[in-house]
């Protein structure tokens, strides 16, 4: 897989962040998926403090569904705005009342000021935008490294979910074990 490959098929993963997608690609060959995966960890938790704001400022802000419109009609751009409303769909946002949606708003808009760039949730680890709200809130009070890396860390597992749906059927014996799991708790 070249390059350009590369970037139109892993870039909604990382929301299209170019430094991240070269260091990755550059790790080939990836024995598995799961490598494929690691390698992702690596090279974001690894980039220099302004390659991670860059990412992390490449997120949508939580609940700014025209800024995850926004953007060019490429292939990946299409893709990120489809993640991104999976994502939140996942966590009850999709059918929010006004009052509600204005809540999750101001959220994000505080967050931003306080530390200048989007708060980054894996909203599908979130079953009600309320925990969403709650846990945004509680983050405030973080120093802003700890949140730098918190948001990472948040990234990292919005990646995960992003993959599994991507390569899910390159590797059918984790498909099945997650779609096991996912009925147990369900």
């Amino acid at each position: 897989m070249d390059r350009g490959r590369f970037d139109a098929t892993f870039g909604g993963l990382v929301e299209n962040t170019p430094w991240v997608l070269e260091r990755t690609c550059a790790m080939r060959p990836f024995a598995d998926t799961a490598s494929l995966r690691a390698a992702f960890h690596d090279v974001l938790l690894t980039g220099t403090p302004a390659q991670q704001m860059q990412l992390l400022n490449s997120f949508a802000d939580l609940g700014d569904e025209e800024a995850a419109t926004a953007g060019p009609e490429t292939v990946p751009a299409i893709e990120t705005r489809d993640a991104y409303r999976l994502d939140h769909d996942k966590a009850g946002m999709n059918g929010l009342g006004r009052a509600e949606y204005d809540e999750v708003r101001a959220l994000a808009r505080a967050y931003r000021k306080h530390f200048g760039f989007p708060l980054i949730v894996c909203a599908r680890e979130v079953e009600r935008y309320e925990r969403i709200l709650a846990q945004g809130w509680y983050r405030m009070a973080n120093a802003p490294s700890v949140e730098r890396a918190t948001a990472l860390v948040e990234i990292a597992k919005i990646a995960n979910y992003r993959l599994d749906e991507l390569v899910a059927n390159a590797n059918p014996i984790t498909s099945a074990q997650l779609d096991r799991f996912t009925r147990m708790v369900a």
